[in-house]
């Protein structure tokens, strides 16, 4: 059984995404439970008979945050597989029955974000399974296509200080990924499940600043944390130098270094 935790808001059921993402995840012959948090908005009565459960939600809560507020409203069972798709996103036909495929005895499946767009990085990517490492999570964790064992979820609840509507705006994706990695879970990375969506410009001070924040929870808990943070910090700051970066987002995350330490 799959269940799927989506936080959607009045402007992704106006234009059809959220509605797409339904009919493309309910195609797939697995069984499916969506868990739909409703940020200050009403279910759509076209997709009413689709969902298994809602939670009301504030406008401005943090995506960390509803997302807390779903695991805690309709816990996943050990059995279970759990995603934690966009509400713009999609799935592609039978991708669901290739993540279980491709799981092989993993406690998660990593995928990549495909919007269409030419994109050199992610054709020159092998297709063959890559066993999940701290480097390999830090390049391609995305949570639209991060799929995860239900028993590797028991206890977990998102870091509310991360991601999008919190302090540090990225990277609460990337936390669970290692959070799943310290308590040794096995995870794989394939760029043959690929997740659609719509092309989006990349927000590289956000990420910087959230890699660099969630990188400093695993000092001395994940080998190499220490090295990844710095060497990450030092691209943050040429980047930062070439006007790519503002300096207040490196600021961001290293005030929640601070705050962990």
């Amino acid at each position: 059984m799959w269940i799927a935790y989506v936080v959607t808001s009045q402007d992704r059921i106006n234009d059809k995404s959220l509605e797409k993402f339904i009919q493309s995840i309910l195609k797939e012959d697995n069984q499916v439970e969506i868990v739909l948090g409703l940020r200050d908005c009403l279910l759509p009565d076209s997709v009413k008979d689709k969902i298994t459960s809602t939670v009301s939600l504030p406008f401005r809560v943090s995506l960390a945050k509803a997302r807390n507020e779903l695991l805690s409203a309709h816990p996943p069972s050990d059995e279970s597989w759990v995603c934690f798709p966009d509400d713009d996103c999609w799935y592609p036909d039978n991708l669901l029955a290739e993540v279980e495929s491709a799981s092989n005895g993993n406690d998660f499946v990593l995928g990549v974000i495909d919007t269409g767009e030419k994109n050199y990085d992610l054709e020159q990517l092998s297709k063959q399974p890559t066993h999940i490492t701290l480097q390999v999570a830090l390049k391609q964790t995305a949570s639209a296509a991060l799929f995860i064992s239900g028993r590797s979820l028991r206890d977990f609840r998102f870091d509310e200080r991360l991601g999008l509507g919190a302090k540090v705006g990225s990277a609460e994706d990337l936390d669970l990924v290692l959070n799943l990695l310290h308590k040794e879970c096995r995870g794989v990375f394939t760029s043959s499940l690929r997740v659609g969506h719509p092309y989006k410009p990349q927000r590289k001070g956000e990420y910087f600043e959230g890699s660099i924040a969630v990188l400093s929870k695993y000092f001395g808990k994940l080998p190499r944390a220490r090295y990844s943070a710095v060497r990450r910090l030092i691209n943050g700051l040429l980047l930062v130098a070439r006007g790519k970066v503002q300096m207040k987002q490196i600021a961001r995350g290293l005030n929640y270094v601070l705050g962990v330490w």
